[in-house]
């Protein structure tokens, strides 16, 4: 019924009267949309700032932090059963984030993002150079996985069809475009594996590693909760005013 009315006010945007009618239509639903924040306002911390286009496809795990000014973009929202952003419990996202999914963007548990960081999963449709890119379209075939415990440093980007393995870093300003293996640490553009973990010595290694050592996502999981079912976050960085701390 919503896609009805827009298609119709559209055709009336042709007039000014039109047009004022198709910006309340948006200020309508944005309204509307600001209220399903409280869906989690028992279980996560989500700055007020902080803005969610698809809150209907979009699913927050226990104890997670949205900091000011995150962007989490979903593009296609037309099935209402499909949850395109993930985010895992105990997972931190820091200010000015920008999360944008094409097929699906999931972000494992304990996750920790500094500020600045971005998952383009999407990007607009530029086939055709006489249309409007604003109104192309974006493409809906990559996906985004991030594995549990994986820490992004400041202005990470990961960009496309890309799996980054469970307990590995992205370096600061890094542009990640190829998976990355568990227990990683990767930095640059285009970001390079510089070290693994090696479960033997119990060091980042800039050598081989035996692989047969590296638990399984699931594994590691259960060995993260250990202790950890319920961190303890900076959740006044997530405030918009009185964020600072003494």
């Amino acid at each position: 019924m919503l896609n009805e009315l827009k298609v119709k006010l559209r055709e009336l945007a042709k007039s000014n009267v039109g047009l004022m009618m198709l910006r309340g239509y948006y200020f309508i639903t944005g309204f509307m949309g600001y209220f399903y924040r409280y869906k989690y306002f028992f279980k996560c911390t989500i700055s007020r700032t902080a803005r969610v286009t698809g809150w209907r496809q979009v699913s927050l795990g226990r104890n997670v932090v949205i900091c000011n000014r995150t962007w989490l973009n979903v593009n296609h929202r037309n099935n209402r059963s499909t949850q395109y952003i993930t985010i895992g419990d105990n997972s931190f996202i820091g200010e000015n984030n920008f999360l944008t999914a094409g097929a699906h963007i999931t972000i494992g548990a304990y996750a920790l993002t500094a500020s600045n960081c971005s998952f383009i999963g999407a990007s607009h449709n530029i086939d055709s150079v006489m249309s409007p890119y604003i109104k192309t379209g974006v493409d809906s075939e990559n996906v985004i996985q991030v594995g549990v415990n994986c820490f992004f440093g400041y202005g990470a980007t990961v960009i496309g069809n890309v799996n980054i393995g469970h307990g590995s870093i992205i370096g600061a300003k890094s542009i990640v475009l190829n998976d990355v293996p568990p227990f990683s640490i990767v930095i640059g553009n285009p970001a390079k594996v510089i070290k693994r973990f090696d479960f033997h010595s119990q060091k980042w290694v800039k050598t081989d590693i035996d692989e047969s050592l590296i638990p399984s996502q699931e594994q590691y999981l259960e060995l993260i909760k250990v202790g950890n079912e319920l961190i303890l976050m900076p959740y006044i960085l997530a405030a918009k005013n009185f964020s600072s701390i003494i």
